[in-house]
């Protein structure tokens, strides 16, 4: 394009010059001779600057340099192809060779970040840099004596130096409490309370201990005293430590609670039973998730005829000790064989309601975790009910199918009915969400605390862990969890 626009330069000057030559004064008829002239073809500009040259935006630099603070430099400037760190241009701002072999802006130790790619590469002998919790690149620790100046520990997931987690109050300074792990005064003053324990039932001189919990907002306000009172104490005492006693007459009993002048928001209603008499077997029956007496449900004691439960749950057979089965509509049936007792509180698991769902959503934040291929993370909430009814499904929860496709390391590409509350991604193989990064965890109602774990694995792990599972995923049968978790863990 260049020789073009000059040679149409060319052609028009010659012109203008044979032009001139024919065309003569009209006054004299003389020509005006213009032949001999220095003529200028083409203007090329100010010469490039070399090495070390003073430059600006007008005095560009020679190939090989760049203007850098006013200067040509034999260095590569941002955006420049480049092989190695040292052929990057370091003034002002510090560069490196990155992976896309382009020089490329970096922090050095110190330096505002967003995330580790802001910072710049280790040099030889000193530690890699991180962008840390404070937005500042700094280096990495690999051991607790990193830290131990500052009289902390290093956390080898996240890289960064970090207090301690306390496991008991002795290794907090006094006033300060350790609660989940950190240490802390805890000075707020709550704004609501609510009683945790669910006990609608007890026996003359059984004692139970009660606890309750105090908020302001939706924070936990720990380490609060609570006035407990009860409206019969004939029928149920309480002291000050929550602690509640059967006494001597079978009647109800409310239970209250406050925190300084806050009344908690519920209350439990217990009754007291005593002994039942000679030769007859009693049954009271309850709601398994409320404590809550069940009106309404057949019981069947031995070979006696059925029995409906009144507005206390109970009923009362002249009978001698025998097995009892206890039927209700909304419930569960429950059947005691062997007990040989007179006396029964029998809990009546309620049937679950197809048409509503509990729980929470949310996400895992795996920011902090450093040289891994996959992570993986499962959420859940805690179980209602006792040790008995402790079962691994009901920790992670409902099962949905997901199709997971993976290429790298280990082809994979198969529909499993995996834990709703399971995350799993995997960047480094392009794959941003292998599982739904948004975890779904159904609960049964009542308080519950959520809980989960997340982590990282490299390759060699990844196919370790692709190897065990193989067998139980292809089975056929029913992804057995308890198995799952027992080959997952050992990693």
């Amino acid at each position: 394009m260049k020789g073009k626009f000059l040679g149409v330069f060319l052609t028009l000057t010659i012109f203008g010059l044979l032009f001139a030559a024919c065309n003569g004064d009209e006054g004299n008829g003389t020509p005006t001779d213009t032949i001999g002239q220095d003529v200028n073809l083409t203007d090329t500009g100010p010469e490039c600057k070399k090495e070390n040259e003073a430059c600006d935006d007008q005095n560009k630099c020679c190939d090989g340099t760049s203007c850098i603070e006013g200067k040509c430099t034999a260095c590569v400037a941002t955006g420049g192809s480049c092989f190695e760190d040292n052929e990057c241009c370091q003034s002002p701002n510090s560069q490196w060779c990155n992976f896309d072999g382009q020089c490329a802006k970096c922090e050095k130790s110190g330096g505002t970040c967003a995330t580790d790619d802001d910072c710049c590469p280790a040099a030889k002998g000193e530690k890699p840099l991180i962008c840390k919790s404070d937005k500042k690149c700094g280096p990495i620790c690999q051991s607790d004596k990193d830290c131990e100046a500052d009289g902390k520990i290093c956390d080898l997931v996240s890289g960064e130096c970090t207090v301690p987690a306390c496991s008991s109050d002795e290794e907090c300074t006094a006033p300060q409490k350790c609660v989940a792990g950190k240490c802390g005064d805890f000075t707020d003053t709550p704004d609501k309370c609510a009683i945790t324990s669910k006990v609608s039932t007890i026996y003359k001189d059984q004692k139970i201990q009660l606890h309750a919990i105090a908020y302001k907002g939706n924070t936990i306000i720990p380490w609060q005293t609570f006035t407990w009172a009860s409206s019969n104490t004939d029928a149920v005492s309480v002291d000050t430590k929550g602690v509640i006693t059967g006494g001597t007459a079978e009647s109800v009993a409310k239970i209250s609670a406050k925190v300084g002048s806050i009344d908690c928001d519920n209350t439990l209603d217990v009754k007291n039973l005593l002994p039942t008499d000679s030769g007859n077997v009693r049954v009271r029956v309850l709601d398994q998730k409320t404590q809550k007496p069940v009106k309404g449900a057949a019981v069947v004691i031995g070979n006696n005829t059925p029995q409906t439960t009144d507005e206390s749950g109970t009923v009362s057979v002249t009978s001698a000790p025998a097995d009892v089965s206890v039927f209700h509509a909304d419930y569960t049936y429950v059947s005691v064989i062997g007990a040989n007792k007179s006396d029964y509180v029998i809990y009546l698991p309620p049937k679950a309601d197809i048409s509503k769902a509990g729980g929470f959503r949310g996400k895992f934040d795996f920011s902090q975790l450093k040289y891994h291929s996959i992570e993986l993370g499962i959420a859940g909430c805690s179980v209602a009910g006792d040790l008995l009814n402790f079962d691994l499904n009901t920790i992670v929860g409902e099962m949905l199918v997901e199709h997971i496709v993976l290429t790298e390391p280990t082809a994979v590409d198969e529909c499993i009915a995996l834990p709703n509350g399971l995350v799993a991604t995997a960047k480094k193989y392009g794959i941003q969400d292998l599982i739904p990064k948004n975890y779904r965890v159904a609960c049964e109602e009542g308080f519950r605390s959520a809980w989960g774990l997340g982590g990282g694995l490299s390759d060699s792990e990844i196919t370790a862990l692709i190897n065990l599972l193989s067998p139980i995923i292809s089975s056929g049968d029913d992804l057995n969890i308890g198995q799952l978790l027992a080959s997952i863990l050992p990693l």
